[in-house]
């Protein structure tokens, strides 16, 4: 920890970077654990390990087969890592920014506020990231659906600093701006936009280019 906010511990930053590439399935899960821990710190954290993930899943009968994409997973987060940024302390009295993203493979959420550094210079600074990656059946869903869903993952991962509080998402889907102002939604729509329904939040469209907190 320090003044501004919390850090990752060096120790577990140096066993990152020294991790050898695994050559077994145990190595993968070992890795993806330890990196998991620190996962609050790694914007788009599933997404990204995603080629590990997959290999461990059905096992059974399979050869163990480390391919490109896990070579580039896997050096992708010891770099994140240990280049993680400080999570800074919330701020009560200052309103909180909920940045959103669903690629086809998973969802990413980012809670962040505008807070003036000792410059006097008004920057925007992580509170929190967290992410998931989408089930087999979900990675069905529209985008539209699938944008949605990393609405009520946001709101529902960083509730206690939301609930009862007016805040903004930002969103670089431009058919969530009226999702809570159309009635011409299917049955799933229709649920989550009452569970968003329940926040008092401003949804707003940001390009995907100026929503660089979140994308990866």
């Amino acid at each position: 920890m320090s003044i501004l906010g919390i850090e990752p511990d060096p120790d577990k930053v140096r066993a990152v970077r020294d991790y050898p590439v695994p050559t077994r399935i145990k190595d993968v899960r070992a890795f993806l654990g330890l990196t998991s821990y620190y996962r609050r710190f790694i914007r788009n954290y599933a997404t990204i390990a995603e080629p590990l993930i997959s290999l461990t899943r059905n096992i059974d009968n399979k050869p163990f087969l480390w391919t490109s994409s896990c070579q580039q997973a896997f050096d992708h987060l010891r770099h994140l890592l240990i280049q993680a940024p400080i999570i800074f302390y919330p701020q009560f009295d200052k309103p909180f920014i909920l940045q959103l993203d669903a690629s086809d493979f998973g969802l990413s959420a980012i809670l962040a506020q505008k807070l003036v550094d000792d410059d006097r210079v008004k920057r925007e600074h992580v509170i929190g990231y967290a992410s998931r990656t989408l089930s087999s059946s979900e990675r069905h869903y529209s985008p539209t659906e699938r944008e949605c869903l990393a609405i009520v993952y946001g709101c529902s991962h960083f509730r206690p600093y939301l609930e009862g509080i007016r805040f903004t998402i930002l969103t670089d889907h431009k058919a969530l701006k009226w999702l809570h102002h159309t009635k011409d939604l299917n049955s799933r729509l229709a649920r989550w936009a009452m569970q968003i329904a329940a926040y008092d939040v401003d949804i707003q469209h940001r390009p995907g280019a100026d929503n660089a907190n979140c994308d990866a």
